[in-house]
């Protein structure tokens, strides 16, 4: 009874150990000047390292403080040369977790992109450097299923449609009129780390701007199929 009861004290003074040393973000004097510092401020973790200090053990898949042999948790910031702050990552044990932010120079939040385990999931946000919603996205596995950008003028400027795996339906509109001036099947290209591009595969139908159709066109990895062209 004496040794059950002397485990659990370990265990609970465990606990309580890395509850203590846990760091809440708004002690990170740098976070204080980010435009989302309400959402940052009482979020709690491990540890707070520079992004410089961790690396990615090939073999593992994992994130690890350099020199250190546990699999990284906490908040890793990469810093512009001026101190501010560039963007925060959440990882726990190893992997990618919750949101990642990327900031202007300003401290302006300009991407937000949602991760569970290593992988792009969830809502994502991407805005203008003056705090303006630029596009809204959702991600299931690293796939973006749905994407909605915007003008300036907060007028629709485009939209993508999942239907499976990479491939989807990518819609654009005429700045300042809810107006379609494409609508093309596309596939989704991940070439370039970080950027998703559409790559045109299948029937591409073109808008006038009183919404009638002025043409079909037909591509295979985005080339035109010439002979499949068919202008109305």
């Amino acid at each position: 009874m004496q040794k059950k009861l002397s485990n659990k004290l370990c265990f609970y003074l465990l606990i309580s150990m890395r509850l203590l040393n846990a760091i809440t973000l708004n002690e990170v004097k740098a976070v204080k000047s980010l435009s989302n510092y309400n959402e940052l401020k009482n979020i709690k973790v491990k540890e707070v390292v520079n992004i410089e200090k961790i690396e990615r053990n090939k073999r593992y898949n994992k994130v690890y403080v350099i020199g250190e042999n546990l699999p990284f948790s906490g908040a890793a910031i990469t810093y512009f040369p001026n101190k501010r702050i560039e963007g925060i990552s959440f990882y726990k044990e190893g992997k990618l977790e919750n949101s990642a932010y990327l900031y202007a120079s300003n401290g302006q939040l300009i991407l937000r992109t949602p991760y569970f385990n290593d992988k792009q999931h969830g809502k994502g946000y991407e805005y203008a450097d003056n705090g303006k919603l630029r596009c809204n996205n959702e991600f299931n596995n690293n796939i973006e299923i749905f994407s909605e950008c915007y003008n300036a003028d907060g007028s629709l400027f485009q939209r993508y449609k999942g239907i499976s795996s990479k491939k989807g339906v990518l819609t654009g509109h005429y700045e300042g009129l809810n107006k379609k001036s494409f609508e093309s099947e596309v596939i989704q290209d991940f070439s370039k780390k970080g950027i998703t591009n559409y790559i045109r595969n299948g029937k591409t139908t073109v808008y006038e701007r009183n919404g009638s159709i002025l043409g079909e066109l037909n591509f295979n990895n985005d080339s035109l199929l010439g002979a499949k062209a068919k202008i109305i």
